[in-house]
């Protein structure tokens, strides 16, 4: 489990609690070349609140998704694969105005391949597909939406072990593809009708 869900812009502020709280990413390898470890379902509630704009904001949220690991095989027995699905929802509500939006997400992440540097170090190729950001105002509206892939290339260390885990030596490849307006969409703003 080596991966982390990367977002532009508007997303990086609206996935902090809901990032903390599902951080539990993993990928998963083609079947040839790994062995199912484990398999999990999650869910939770959260709620906090932000002061970012000037003014109150309080949120609620839920989220839910189902992650398995794979143990690869061979040359890469010491690299764990995952797969997770993901899909959360947040209820943003100013508190002065009443003013509500409503952020989600429904995404798939997967590490593709791993590729042996030396010892226990990897590389390890993910993708995250899907509609990474979706935000609609009180009464429904759709006001954008992300939507596309996100491509990561991570080298870690596995430590040779039997766990799942490791330690990340450094990024080598970051890629969006798709279209992603909140990237250049103000969180604030959206309060402003």
């Amino acid at each position: 489990m080596h991966g982390r869900t990367k977002h532009p812009g508007l997303a990086r502020r609206l996935l902090g609690a809901a990032a903390a709280t599902v951080i539990a990413l993993a990928a998963a390898a083609p079947a040839a070349l790994a062995t199912t470890g484990f398999q999990e379902s999650f869910s939770g509630d959260y709620a906090f609140s932000h002061e970012d704009c000037g003014w109150t904001v309080d949120v609620e949220g839920s989220f839910s998704g189902e992650f398995f690991v794979r143990v690869g095989k061979g040359d890469l027995e010491s690299a764990f694969f995952g797969h997770q699905t993901l899909a959360w929802t947040e209820v943003h509500v100013r508190r002065d105005t009443g003013v509500t939006i409503v952020i989600s997400s429904h995404t798939v992440f997967q590490e593709t391949k791993a590729t042996h540097i030396e010892d226990n170090v990897f590389r390890f190729d993910s993708v995250t597909a899907g509609a990474q950001l979706i935000v609609r105002d009180g009464s429904g509206t759709l006001l954008l939406m992300d939507r596309g892939s996100v491509h990561d290339s991570l080298i870690f260390d596995t430590l040779g072990d039997a766990t799942p885990g490791g330690i990340f030596i450094e990024e080598v490849d970051f890629r969006l593809a798709g279209k992603y307006p909140s990237a250049v969409t103000d969180y604030c703003s959206l309060f402003n009708g």
